[in-house]
Formats: C-alpha cells, structure tokens, sequence
C-alpha cells in the first residue's frame, strides 16, 4: 500500500539517544547504543522487567528506560500497580527498554503481565529485537490482544506470536493503540509485573479478584448511551462529532445535503481512529473488515479523519458492516470534505442468499451527482438515504463502497 508523505503510521520519539518507534504496518529499523549482554546461563525462574515501583524514576526493575513521553493524559501509582489515561489510541504509549536478553539461548519463551483494560478492549504490543546481542540496529515487530475483560487479569504471549523475529537480541517493547472498549467510558488503564517467562517455570496465573463492598442502599444507575462515543479519549461530546453512521428512520425524510442534523439512535459503522486501525489490522468501529487493497495513492487517518487520494479512478474505498438488519434505519450519514467539481460513487451492498458469506451480492451504485451532492472545499454532513437506492435489502445489508473518485476527499466528523 502506498502512503503519501505525511509520516501518518510512525510515532518517533527520541529518548535518551534511542530512538523509539511504533510503525503501523511492516518492520522497522532502529539504531542502538550497545547495551552489555545478560549472563548466558539457562534460566530458572521468570525475569521480572518491570514492577513500575521506579516508574516515576523514569526506570524499570532491571535498571532500563521506562516512560510514556508524556503521551498519556495522566499516570500514577495505585497500590503499586501503574495507572494511567491514554489521551489517544493513535498517540499514546508506554515503552520498556532493557539490557539484551538472548531469549533463545537463556531458555525465555513467552512475556507476560497483569492489565486492566476497558472490557473489550485491544491493545498492541511491539517487539523491538536485534539480530543477535552485538548488534546496533533493532527491527520492530507487533501483535495484538483483543477482548479485554474489564478486569484485572494476567496476560502470558509466547514471543512465537511475533511472527518472523529474532529472538537471539531482545531489548525493547511498547505498548500501544490503547482503544476505548465496548462502552468508551472506562477510561483508566492499569499494567503490573511485566516479566519474560522462563520455559521451565509454570506461568503466573489471574491476580486474585477484588470483592467490592456490598453497597448499603439503592446506587442510582445512569442509563449507558446506546452508541458509543466516537472520539473517547478526547474532549468531544456525543453528538457534536459524527463520523460514519447508520440513521434511524426519523433521519430518512433528509434527503438533500444532510445538513440536518436529527437527534436520533445512531449505529456507528466508522470513526476512523487510527492510521494502524485502518492500514494494519483493516478493520473499522464494526470490527468489520475497511480498506482500498492498495488501490488509493494515499490513505491518511489524522483526529478521526481519513483522506482518500485515488490514484486514478479505479481506486476505491469500502467498509463492511457483516450481515446487518438496517430495516429500522433510514440512510448512512458522513461528513465530507472535497473540492468544487468532485464526484464519486456510492455502493450500497446486500446479500441475496441466507448464507450473508458475501459470495452473492446485490449491488446498487448511486453517483454523488445523483444525490444531490456538491462540494465547495469545506467541511459539510451529508446521507446516503436508503430510498435512493432500491434493490437492497436492507435485513441483509453488508457494505458501503466508494468509487471512482475523481479528487482527494475526506470523511469524518
């Protein structure tokens, strides 16, 4: 996939003379200084990386660099366990640096530590490893753990799980993309116990739960919004920033350029909230598969916005939303930006067999002429109402598909 020039997938920051970076995609390089290598004796027991009880010291339990370069909104430590508010799923991160560890050659196979993470929520992991423990260069690999409980609870990855990397050099990791979870208000995250895994050694297990008191009266309970809040770890509020959403029927009689905004049930298909979400792991707010399969000149994700460069008019755009019953809703609304003289396609998908696989589709294209769409380089909402496109079934609906793009646009709130 080709990225345009803005450096949209790599965060660096530079630390003490090492240079950290979280790449969205690929393998990255990075220069060093030599750390001495750890003794070269089989392991007995776990190696503990980090406690975080230096964490203010700027310093891990094996006396590395430890930090979040101020890209978190707020850390602290609670009964010895690291707290902390990410102020973005694309900006904040938390790295560890340490001595190189041969992990092959010491008998480590796994890492492991205790999170707490918004239920549902994912968080990414990057490898930093050398090609062996005298080398100056380190290359970065990453992986992903979804579904996270909501609770405190151990985490154990074989280094396996880094597909293709060495593991003869190991001498960083970072912990990034921290998303919202299923509900965006349960903002505080927490990390303990960072430790590698000996191979003979049995893994730590769950940390013990945490009885909370048994309330003595009727706590009022506050109703949880029925859609997600687009953009949580900012300072949005609901409703003041859309991105790209089913409407309920109350929305359909909009039909022109959707500057009505109607207050209404909302099911939110993308809001576009990071470069790595959308380029590396492909996926949207649906947990549905998004991309252009290379085919745009540019895709760049900047504060919930994507910008689609084509690179000629075959380049196009989707976003599927799997089997979805969208008979109680009335259209897609999205914000767009584009110049004077733009114009696409809209590609309104549905299933014609029970299977809803994606093999047989019904597939009606709408041109944005035809929806009564014009632009004049600046910011508006607009819908797709259902009604424009007839054909679809909509008890089966499976994907939105942007084509033939004559200029750059940009979608989202």
């Amino acid at each position: 996939m080709r990225l345009g020039s803005l450096n949209q997938d790599m965060l660096l920051s530079i630390v003490g003379g090492v240079a950290v970076a979280l790449l969205a995609h690929g393998v990255s390089s990075t220069t060093v200084p030599r750390r001495r290598q750890v003794a070269t004796e089989k392991c007995e027991a776990h190696l503990l990386i980090d406690d975080f009880s230096t964490w203010l010291d700027g310093e891990n339990t094996v006396m590395g660099a430890t930090s979040d370069d101020a890209t978190l909104n707020a850390t602290s430590i609670d009964s010895g366990i690291l707290a902390f508010t990410p102020s973005s799923q694309s900006v904040s991160y938390i790295y560890e640096q340490f001595t190189c560890v041969d992990a092959d050659a010491l008998g480590y196979d796994s890492i492991s530590f205790t999170i707490k993470g918004p239920q549902a929520a994912s968080v990414s992991l990057e490898l930093q490893t050398q090609a062996d423990c005298s080398a100056t260069e380190y290359k970065s690999y990453y992986y992903t753990i979804d579904g996270l409980s909501g609770s405190l609870q151990t985490v154990n990855i074989p280094l396996s799980n880094w597909a293709n990397a060495t593991l003869k050099g190991v001498v960083g990791f970072v912990w990034y993309g921290f998303s919202a979870g299923r509900t965006g208000l349960d903002l505080v995250w927490q990390l303990d116990n960072f430790q590698l895994l000996c191979s003979g050694v049995a893994p730590p297990g769950d940390p013990p739960a945490i009885t909370e008191p048994v309330p003595t009266t009727t706590p009022t309970v506050t109703p949880a919004p029925k859609s997600s809040p687009l953009d949580p770890w900012g300072e949005d509020k609901q409703g003041e920033k859309q991105a790209i959403a089913l409407r309920a029927a109350a929305a359909a009689a909009d039909t022109g350029d959707g500057s009505k905004d109607a207050a209404c049930e909302t099911t939110l298909i993308d809001d576009w909230a990071s470069q790595s979400r959308l380029t590396f792991l492909y996926y949207n707010s649906q947990l549905k598969p998004t991309s252009d399969d290379g085919t745009m000149k540019s895709v760049v994700v900047v504060n919930n916005k994507v910008t689609l460069t084509p690179l000629d008019t075959d380049s196009y755009f989707y976003s599927q939303i799997g089997c979805f019953d969208a008979r109680a809703y009335g259209g897609i609304s999205l914000r767009i930006t584009a110049a004077a003289g733009t114009t696409f396609s809209v590609q309104l998908s549905s299933s014609i067999d029970s299977s809803c696989n994606g093999d047989s589709t019904k597939d009606v294209v709408v041109t944005s002429k035809s929806l009564g769409w014009t632009f004049n380089g600046k910011e508006q909402l607009y819908s797709i109402p259902f009604s424009k496109f007839s054909g679809v079934d909509y008890s089966k609906f499976t994907m939105i598909f942007l084509s033939g793009l004559s200029k750059a646009v940009t979608l989202g709130p």
